[in-house]
């Protein structure tokens, strides 16, 4: 079997295993973890956070290469009220390696100087615009 072969079966399987992504950039994603031969999981566990009970699925719970898991959150725009809970439940859920994958580094909102990148590093949480990155699936 040949690379495109495997690359196209995999992504059949993907699509027939996952057909309850929310979007394009999650597609891709999940494809080209897939095709790096990657454990994904989508949105299995609900985390919980407050105030007032919420929860937040994140999207790819992944095996590293290392048997290491991860947790992956993709990402276009990124809403302020989606950022204020998002946060929430990873600063209370310290036991999670939460990531997120961006699709392009743009500012938080229009005329901000202020990028989702240095927001993320001001929050200390890794993040990675286009793609997963393979630093992330060797650790």
């Amino acid at each position: 079997m040949t690379n495109n072969q495997t690359w196209a079966k995999k992504k059949a399987l993907a699509r027939a295993r996952i057909s309850k992504l929310k979007s394009g950039f999650e597609r891709t994603v999940l494809d080209v973890l897939l095709v790096k031969g990657i454990e994904v999981d989508y949105e299995v566990e609900a985390v919980p956070f407050t105030p007032a009970p919420k929860t937040k699925t994140f999207d790819f719970w992944v095996t590293t290469r290392t048997g290491k898991r991860i947790v992956i959150e993709c990402k276009g725009p990124w809403l302020p009220e989606v950022r204020r809970d998002e946060c929430l439940a990873i600063e209370q859920n310290p036991q999670l390696d939460v990531r997120y994958v961006f699709m392009r580094d743009q500012p938080i909102r229009r005329g901000s100087k202020t990028r989702y990148s240095d927001f993320c590093h001001k929050k200390g949480i890794l993040c990675a615009f286009g793609g997963v990155p393979d630093a992330w699936l060797d650790e």
